[in-house]
């Protein structure tokens, strides 16, 4: 199965943003088509990773995250038994064994679609997020597993303000056993699903996501240049990443 651009109505891009040496982040957008009888149609995988560690070694851990993701949920849907989010679930599992392996002061985070028709599988560990984006607002369909997050959840607001909002607790890289939170979805005809780094959701509001992605009058290609470029006008402090993907 050789893995093409999808056909669908996306946009990608990433940025080092201002403050920061070298990009960490990685994208990455596959079409495997249906080459046989098999049951399963063609689908599109679209993946953010976010990395982390020293210099460039938080670069090497996302892409090299992302190449295996891809490889390795390719040859698991060869077998259409296979359920789509027990194959990502695998592609992450042997990319966190790969990270431990090759860089292990290092990590990334990293969410992970499938689409099937309007069918979403999502992937996700750590803080970057995928939202959907309709013309009633930006929903954040992850949840992200920091330890801001994790006292706001406990109802301790107070003393998450006291913490930076990097300090994570699950990352690819980090541990053995990797946790991986996963859902499936029907999302709505008209939408768009946003992946994003922290590096846009942390300086752009919702709403302002919102407005520009779900824009009917620009491509997904122009929508992610124009929350790429509102990011480094709120001072680009990390490296930014978006895929923007239309809902037909």
């Amino acid at each position: 199965m050789t893995p093409n651009q999808s056909k669908r109505s996306y946009g990608q891009l990433t940025d080092t943003g201002l403050l920061r040496p070298i990009n960490q982040d990685s994208i990455l957008v596959r079409h495997y088509p249906n080459e046989s009888d098999a049951e399963r149609p063609g689908c599109d995988l679209f993946v953010v990773a976010d990395g982390m560690g020293g210099h460039e070694q938080g670069e090497r851990a996302s892409a090299m995250a992302t190449d295996i993701i891809s490889r390795e949920f390719a040859e698991s849907i060869k077998d259409s038994s296979v359920p789509i989010i027990e194959a990502l679930v695998n592609a992450l599992e042997k990319a966190n064994q790969a990270i431990l392996e090759a860089l292990p002061r290092s990590g990334t985070v990293v969410t992970a679609a499938v689409l099937v028709g309007r069918k979403v599988h999502m992937v996700h560990v750590g803080d970057t997020r995928a939202y959907l984006v309709t013309n009633e607002g930006a929903e954040q369909l992850t949840h992200d597993h920091s330890l801001v997050q994790r006292l706001i959840d406990l109802g301790q607001q107070e003393q998450a303000s006291h913490y930076p909002p990097n300090i994570l607790y699950r990352a690819l890289g980090q541990f053995e056993e990797l946790e991986v939170d996963s859902f499936t979805r029907q999302l709505p005809a008209g939408a768009r699903l946003l992946l994003c780094s922290d590096g846009l959701w942390g300086v752009i509001k919702p709403e302002e996501l919102q407005r520009i992605a779900v824009n009917p009058n620009i491509s997904p290609e122009a929508a992610c240049a124009q929350l790429i470029n509102l990011a480094n006008e709120r001072g680009g402090p990390d490296n930014i990443a978006a895929i923007l993907v239309d809902i037909d």
